[in-house]
């Protein structure tokens, strides 16, 4: 997990960097072009690390104690002195991306092969053939997920032997818009087929809409149990309903082609645009009946706060009878946090208004396209510049929350229990807000102490809760809450944002680990604690 604070210091200017690996101080980085760069001095100083690496053209790389494996334009390259010297495999095949898993190690290959080795990656044996890509590769516990080009997500649970899709019912994996209910999350692939889960993404149901296969679905917007999706076709296009999760589907609007479709609980708007030019109709009522409230606008992006419309880059505080245009470039998206409302732009990044839209400050992504944003609890995310981010300040921070996902996320939604991300390539994306979302615990003074409690239960089955305490003059600098196994790994990071003075928890949920000895470390404001965890099975 990184934080987007923009305090980076360019250590190393070498060009088309594609992979990079560390263990303790140690840094590799591989550069497509240039081969392998070694720091031992955690990246102040560089030496080069090709020798007998003839294939400098580097696309991947996986460190694992003192074994290090390049995937190269020219097949899987070791070095068992962590890039001091290097030796070929008997994989000869342009690979795309390397991993380990304990004793064994795996490469995907640009020919769609998946292959496995047990000795140190000096020979390999195919386990896998695919006819796209083998883009990623990533181990987590006992379970191996590989990222396959415009097939999605492919999971093995013994080894690689056998593989399955991790998109079950998806047919489509070019995920467009997502819009989530407590008990239901809905997408459109591609604009074209509405996909809908009733068991937080596990498995997914194909909705075969009516009336008209032809028109594309634009837009999905959920609220008060209902969804409602928007479709347009050659500049006509309908408003759909569905009050049972997506199984079923009833128009409530047939207007001209619809461009978004917003609001807040059931008062919904929707932007159109056809022959008579462009259209925003209002529902107060969530669908049952629609109003003409002005012509020359259309939008995707809605907001209304204590009397206030905002409709893309318009304000209206008389029910939409008169409009004022705002100086904010290009709005796709809304959202309203406490009582602030964030503005996301098509390419200025994130701005912010407390005064109901009257004024407007920017609040990071600078030059970014803002595409979506989702809210659960104290916690605001949101899609931007292909990644995902959350911040608990109203924007003032933002911390990066998209560690694991496969690819930039194209859209955003949650519920009580996960955050969804759609994305172009790879399909929906679910992680559990308990992973990532931290409770202050509530109190009326300003802690004296900087502190990590130790983890209750412990020992612990699958979860823990974890607590601690930033001091007064520290709350300013990121706080880090990090767990390692016993040969010094990172597992899991638990927090790494801005904390104010104060007392948190956070849950830490280690399902996919196996059982043994992990370490919870928390760093704020130079300060360092340590705990021990024992997780039993």
């Amino acid at each position: 997990r990184w934080m987007n604070s923009g305090n980076w210091l360019l250590t190393f200017p070498v060009a088309n960097v594609r992979a990079a690996s560390a263990f303790g101080n140690e840094v590799v980085v591989g550069a497509y072009g240039s081969g392998v760069f070694r720091s031992t001095d955690n990246g102040t100083s560089w030496f080069a690390a090709n020798s007998g690496l003839p294939a400098n053209s580097v696309q991947s790389l996986a460190l694992d104690g003192t074994l290090l494996l390049a995937g190269t334009a020219g097949g899987v390259f070791r070095s068992t002195n962590r890039g001091v010297s290097w030796q070929a495999s008997t994989l000869t095949i342009s690979t795309l991306s390397v991993t380990t898993a304990g004793n064994t190690q795996f490469a995907g290959t640009s020919s769609g092969h998946i292959y496995r080795s047990t000795d140190g990656g000096a020979t390999w044996t195919l386990v896998f053939n695919s006819a796209k890509r083998i883009n990623a590769l990533q181990v987590q516990s006992s379970v191996l997920f590989a990222g396959i080009e415009e097939s999605g997500v492919f999971r093995s649970t013994n080894g690689g032997t056998q593989w399955v899709s991790a998109n079950a019912g998806i047919t489509n994996t070019n995920i467009r818009r997502i819009a989530a209910l407590p008990t239901t999350v809905a997408c459109i692939a591609d604009f074209r087929t509405v996909h809908y889960s009733v068991n937080n993404g596990d498995t997914w149901t194909t909705w075969n809409r009516p009336p008209s296969p032809l028109n594309f679905v634009v837009s999905l917007y959920a609220a008060e149990g209902f969804l409602y999706a928007g479709t347009s076709f050659d500049l006509t296009g309908s408003v759909l309903r569905s009050a049972d999760g997506g199984a079923s589907w009833s128009t409530v609007l047939n207007t001209d082609g619809v461009t978004g479709i917003g609001g807040r609980g059931l008062d919904v708007f929707v932007g159109t645009n056809g022959l008579a030019g462009s259209k925003l109709y209002r529902s107060t009522n969530g669908g049952d009946t629609w109003n003409l409230v002005a012509s020359g606008i259309s939008t995707g992006a809605y907001a209304l706060s204590d009397g206030v419309i905002l409709a893309g880059s318009y304000r209206s505080t008389d029910n939409g009878a008169t409009w004022i245009s705002m100086t904010l470039p290009s709005i796709v998206a809304y959202a309203i946090h406490d009582s602030t409302i964030i503005a996301g732009t098509q390419s200025a990044g994130a701005f912010r208004s407390t005064d109901r839209g009257m004024s407007w400050q920017n609040v990071g992504f600078s030059s970014n396209n803002v595409a979506a944003f989702a809210s659960s609890g104290r916690s605001l995310f949101a899609s931007a510049a292909g990644s995902v981010f959350r911040t608990t300040n109203n924007g003032n921070s933002w911390n990066q929350v998209a560690e694991g996902l496969g690819d930039g996320a194209t859209c955003i939604a949650a519920n009580s229990t996960y955050l969804f991300a759609g994305t172009s390539v790879s399909g929906v994306w679910r992680r559990a807000l308990s992973e990532i979302v931290v409770t202050v615990s509530q109190q009326e003074y300003e802690p004296a102490s900087f502190a990590l409690a130790q983890n209750y239960p412990n020992p612990f089955n699958s979860a823990t809760t974890i607590k601690f305490t930033i001091l007064v003059g520290t709350g300013h600098a990121p706080s880090l809450v990090k767990v390692y196994d016993v040969l010094g790994r990172e597992v899991a990071t638990l927090v790494n944002e801005v904390t104010p003075a104060g007392t948190y928890t956070v849950q830490w949920d280690a399902k996919e680990l196996s059982s043994g000895v992990y370490f919870c470390r928390l760093q704020s404001g130079g300060l360092t604690s340590v705990r021990r965890l024992l997780l039993l099975r």
